[in-house]
């Protein structure tokens, strides 16, 4: 296994295009690790590392960064605004951490995002709005979660969704108009929510 990452490293690597690191267990990365490595395409951290919240800044540094997998870690928080600064992020896998809460400016800049993975955390609540600025998002996997409310705002500015899976969490209440939002949604999982109670009639209009 490898721990630390220290900061020469990577020193020097500056095509390098595809990192690869998960299964290392790490848990502590050196300011300035990834500084060498702005034309990353892909990075895969994750699963059986345990990076944390104080990495993402170093992480973030990653600004090539397509591909971004972060499975497995030890993340609780995502601070508002921490990855604004991967503008080229397209896919986003954070299933099986930490997070209990996503607020509206938990993605703020992830423009280009079309596919994100918030499979097998502990959230419990997700703010309306928290998906504003993904109007290019396509898949949305919040499964095997605790989330026990969900809106119509919730998904608020997801366009292009073709894909959202609900399935596993606590909420009674499908609302009316839920899906509003969704003109292209295509594939939607609901099972084994086994608190749910009431779907409106109009949910799926």
């Amino acid at each position: 296994y490898i721990y630390t990452f220290y900061k020469h490293d990577f020193q020097g690597l500056t095509n390098l295009k595809h990192l690869d690191l998960k299964g290392n267990q790490v848990y502590q990365i050196e300011d300035g690790v990834f500084d060498d490595l702005y034309n990353v395409e892909t990075a895969i951290l994750g699963p059986r590392n345990s990076m944390n919240s104080s990495h993402l800044k170093e992480i973030t540094k990653l600004r090539s960064v397509k591909t971004l997998v972060l499975t497995n870690n030890d993340i609780h928080v995502l601070p508002d605004n921490a990855l604004k600064n991967l503008k080229s992020l397209e896919t986003l896998d954070l299933s099986a951490n930490y997070l209990v809460n996503i607020t509206s400016d938990t993605f703020t800049g992830l423009t280009n995002l079309t596919h994100l993975s918030l499979t097998l955390n502990r959230l419990k609540r997700v703010e309306d709005g928290s998906f504003r600025t993904q109007a290019n998002l396509q898949e949305l996997n919040l499964d095997s979660n605790f989330i026990d409310e969900i809106y119509p705002e919730t998904f608020q500015g997801l366009g292009s969704l073709e894909s959202l899976n609900l399935d596993l969490n606590n909420f009674y209440v499908i609302e009316r108009a839920m899906f509003a939002s969704m003109p292209k949604l295509k594939q939607l999982y609901l099972r084994g929510d086994k608190n749910l109670q009431y779907i409106d009639d109009d949910s799926f209009q």
